[in-house]
């Protein structure tokens, strides 16, 4: 039995058993698929949910015509049990006389990975801790840590940090991204203005990085190309001849682009965070690793 306190309505003994089914149950919300991974019979599944749902004196699920959607306890319940099932994990690993640990994963951006992480996970495959990476965009990346679903997360936080604890680890600005033979390739540095009848290829509209770009080019002229999402197919696009376009300085470009410096756009600072108060120890580690990375990359 596990003793926790869910809440100031309660405290007492938690079902380790039951906690860990529905965790399986809340990632299908589906009884048939849960108790299929389980290996175990349907009515045994609904009978440990809903002895945990008695323990916790809290509804779990609700039931929308054939649909089974979590409540916002359940969601708590669910990402508790998770954190306790990788905590679970890790303390068998170190208690085994191999020494292996149990898994650390990894949430963040293709760009992310592609062009700040890659260098640091030869390393971190090295160390102490399996690795496994889960690409999402970045509020799914902190959403995925505050749920337990990832250990640390790797991305632009602003407006998202609830839950989470965040370290800054890179500040990132803009640049103009054309062809070598562009008009504006031979310039040390480019302004709104100089974009004055540009076609760009941008992100779609209500992308954070289109808002901006529409905010800093308020005062100019320029035609919407192609709407596109992630740097290697705006990059192709540009090779295409279809626009020229903005994008974060860190991106490596292929022969034939010239990227020039934006001025205008605010600097975005990437983080690297954790859930709040986590005390897993893979987590703690690949976090102190992907910012004494980037400590020794400058």
């Amino acid at each position: 039995m596990l003793l926790v306190s869910i809440s100031s309505g309660y405290s007492g003994c938690m079902n380790y058993d039951a906690l860990m089914a529905f965790a399986v149950f809340a990632r299908h919300r589906n009884f048939t698929r849960a108790a299929e991974e389980l290996f175990i019979s349907q009515p045994a599944l609904h009978q440990k949910v809903s002895k945990l749902s008695e323990e916790l004196d809290v509804p779990l699920y609700v039931r929308n015509g054939r649909e089974l959607t979590l409540t916002e306890e359940g969601r708590i319940v669910a990402a508790h049990a998770r954190e306790v099932g990788s905590l679970t994990e890790d303390v068998i690993a170190r208690l085994d006389a191999s020494k292996r640990r149990g898994t650390v994963a990894l949430a963040s951006g293709a760009g992310a990975f592609l062009h700040l992480i890659e260098p640091v996970i030869p390393r971190a495959r090295k160390g102490p801790f399996p690795l496994r990476l889960l690409t999402m965009r970045g509020h799914e990346a902190a959403e995925a840590v505050r749920q337990a679903r990832a250990h640390v997360a790797v991305g632009v936080f602003e407006g998202n940090r609830h839950g989470l604890e965040c370290h800054p680890w890179l500040d990132v600005d803009q640049m103009l991204v054309v062809p070598a033979d562009h008009r504006l390739a031979g310039h040390s540095e480019v302004v709104a203005a100089d974009l004055e009848g540009e076609s760009l290829i941008v992100p779609p509209e209500g992308h954070p990085n289109r808002v901006k770009t529409e905010r800093v080019l308020s005062g100019v002229t320029w035609h919407n190309a192609v709407e596109a999402l992630g740097y290697e197919l705006a990059i192709a696009f540009v090779g295409h001849r279809l626009g020229v376009t903005i994008m974060n300085d860190f991106v490596n470009l292929p022969d034939g682009f010239v990227g020039i410096p934006m001025l205008g756009f605010p600097t975005v600072t990437f983080e690297v965070a954790v859930r709040e108060g986590t005390p897993h120890e893979g987590a703690r580690w690949l976090c102190d690793l992907l910012l004494g990375a980037n400590q020794l990359d400058d």
